[in-house]
C-alpha cells in the first residue's frame, strides 16, 4: 500500500517520490502537502479519507492539481 500512496503523490502532486515502499519522512511530507491541498485533516497519515481523496485524484484525469 506504501508504494501505491508514493505513486498516487507522485501523479496527485507531483511529489517526485522514490517508489520504494518506505513510509519515511519525504513521503509523510508528502501526504501533508497533500492533505492541505485537499482540504482535508493535515494529520500526515494515509487514512480512509485521505485515501479516498488520493486515489481519486491520481486516477481522474480532468482532476486538478494541486
Amino acid at each position: 500500500m506504501v508504494q501505491q500512496a508514493q505513486c498516487y503523490l507522485n501523479q496527485a502532486i507531483d511529489a517526485g517520490l522514490d517508489v520504494d515502499g518506505d513510509f519515511g519522512r519525504v513521503t509523510q511530507s508528502a501526504t501533508r502537502a497533500f492533505q492541505s491541498c485537499a482540504g482535508i485533516v493535515v494529520d500526515g497519515r494515509i487514512g480512509a479519507q485521505t485515501w479516498s481523496f488520493l486515489s481519486f485524484w491520481a486516477n481522474a484525469p480532468d482532476a486538478p492539481f494541486c
